[in-house]
């Protein structure tokens, strides 16, 4: 035998005392329609989580390899500590020197050159590598990297949690405003490095200008539209690691 709980029962009690004001109506509408709210998007997963980070909400600090400065763009959590460090994190970092890579052990990570003098990355273990501007380059977040430099130069960072998260990063040309469609992953984060873009899914609707972020979070796989005048941008897509 299953129960049914009524939405409001737990307003019964006060129905004798707020019946004749019409409080109990008020409420009883109400909740009746927090509780198909919740029942409709239940049957569908979670809602979407949307956050949208402009120049102003962008955080500068120094890294820790002694050479360089960055501009944190977003992280997940958005406060983490040192029982639970973020999972996901973006910057944009401006370096002036040669130097060394901070590590981070446990973390997958993109690295994508915007401008300046090419960078050389020297892995101890892995080889150089040298970066192409604004073609993404995946590494771990554990090796020993060295940075071969000479002058200044401007890069974009992602660092995913790899022990139960995969990633990827790609480049995105849009053009005409000719939609694009794709579906969402478990986190989808969209960074406009030129141009300006407009986001739109089950109703919802952003315009992402230069250099700005938007995150959505999501575990329906919904699809999403893009357009764009003229736009260059990257997707980084999260999802959790399946199980062997």
């Amino acid at each position: 035998m299953v129960a049914r709980i009524s939405p409001y029962g737990a307003l019964e009690s006060e129905k004798a005392r707020c019946c004749n004001s019409g409080l109990f109506r008020f409420l009883r509408v109400r909740t009746e329609r927090l509780y198909k709210y919740t029942l409709c998007f239940g049957a569908i997963g979670m809602t979407l989580k949307i956050t949208h980070h402009t120049a102003a909400d962008y955080q500068e600090v120094p890294w820790n390899d002694g050479g360089s400065f960055t501009s944190e763009l977003m992280r997940f959590p958005t406060e983490p500590d040192a029982k639970q460090p973020f999972i996901w994190q973006l910057n944009i970092t401006k370096r002036e020197s040669r130097g060394e890579f901070g590590k981070f052990p446990g973390y997958d990570r993109f690295i994508l050159q915007l401008g300046g003098k090419t960078i050389t990355l020297r892995h101890t273990r892995h080889g150089d590598h040298k970066l192409t501007p604004l073609v993404p380059y995946a590494f771990k977040g554990d090796w020993t990297t060295g940075r071969g430099l000479i002058g200044k130069a401007e890069d974009f960072n992602c660092l995913v949690r790899s022990e139960r998260l995969s990633s990827k990063i790609e480049r995105v040309d849009l053009k005409d405003r000719k939609p694009l469609s794709r579906r969402l992953s478990r986190t989808t984060i969209l960074w406009v490095y030129q141009g300006s873009v407009e986001w739109e899914c089950s109703g919802e609707r952003r315009i992402v200008n230069e250099r700005e972020t938007l995150a959505v979070e999501s575990n329906d796989g919904l699809e999403y539209i893009l357009k764009s005048k003229r736009a260059l941008c990257f997707f980084i897509s999260i999802e959790d690691k399946v199980k062997p």
